[in-house]
């Protein structure tokens, strides 16, 4: 006897023996399949019929044929060969599948009809041994907390959402301090800081500041009132300043071309060739017999 899962197909294997000698395994046949399901009058199987080989056949059982629990028995018939008869059993479930349970007690105790359907009311005593208790009501926030290391010690880490924040005063300042340093860490926010601010100031100050004292006012070489008024204040003449820089860069450039046309053989001795003293033209080399002179 086989057992059969309800409404659900299946390939049942029968043997047809000869009606000879009623001994040996008939094979070439077309047996007909009949079945009676939880007693009912015998009616054609729906599914088809095949040979496998060796005096062996197959019927293909279809959801039809297993709809109905309870026994279901096989009347199989064919020429030249015995009648074949077993019967198998139509079953809700069968090995291997998730059973279903309606469970009414845990340990002789009975369980309370749950406030809704399909999942389990909870008193929980116990959390990794140790007691839980609450004298009202406990509400979890539908959201993710994420790693909240140690709320009653004051340190809160990587907390990516606290539902349903504390009022003012039941933080500690220490927890205050924890939660506005990991929100700071991932998106710093502008916070108004009053009283004195010590040591250097690294990037922008955005927003109004009210008074800046201290090193300002000491290295400012005369007093703010005493600052030149707008009145007074005459722009440059940026052009003719151009200009005049121009002309001076042309002179200076004239100049050194006529300087760099000197020859300094001994230092800071000009070398120069005289031709001339007051329009009277020299002669002479400087050597005994060519002196110099007019």
């Amino acid at each position: 006897m086989a057992l059969l899962k309800q409404s659900t197909a299946y390939t049942r294997l029968f043997k047809m023996i000869s009606a000879l000698d009623h001994f040996s395994l008939k094979t070439g046949l077309a047996p007909s399949v009949n079945l009676s399901k939880a007693g009912a009058v015998f009616s054609a199987a729906a599914g088809t019929v095949t040979e496998v080989g060796s005096g062996w056949y197959k019927v293909a059982l279809t959801s039809a044929d297993t709809s109905t629990l309870g026994d279901l028995a096989f009347y199989i018939t064919a020429a030249t060969a015995d009648d074949t008869d077993f019967c198998d059993q139509v079953v809700a479930n069968i090995l291997g599948d998730t059973l279903p349970v309606n469970m009414t007690q845990i340990l002789g105790t009975a369980v309370s009809a749950p406030a809704t359907a399909g999942i389990l009311d909870v008193n929980v005593k116990n959390i990794d041994n140790d007691a839980a208790s609450a004298s009202g009501t406990v509400t979890f926030p539908n959201a993710t907390l994420a790693s909240t290391t140690n709320i009653t010690a004051g340190t809160i880490t990587t907390v990516t959402n606290l539902t349903n924040a504390a009022t003012a005063g039941d933080l500690t300042a220490t927890m205050k301090t924890s939660v506005i340093t990991a929100v700071n860490v991932s998106t710093p926010v502008a916070l108004y800081v009053t009283g004195d601010v010590g040591g250097n100031v690294q990037g922008n100050v955005n927003g109004s500041v009210g008074s800046v004292v201290g090193l300002t006012a000491s290295n400012l070489d005369t007093t703010v009132s005493s600052r030149l008024a707008t009145a007074g204040y005459t722009a440059p003449d940026n052009a003719t300043i151009t200009a005049i820089a121009g002309y001076v860069d042309t002179e200076v450039a004239a100049i050194k071309a006529k300087t760099d046309q000197l020859t300094f053989t001994k230092l800071n001795e000009l070398d120069a060739n005289i031709q001339s003293v007051n329009d009277t033209t020299v002669n002479g080399n400087g050597g005994p017999g060519t002196e110099w002179g007019p």
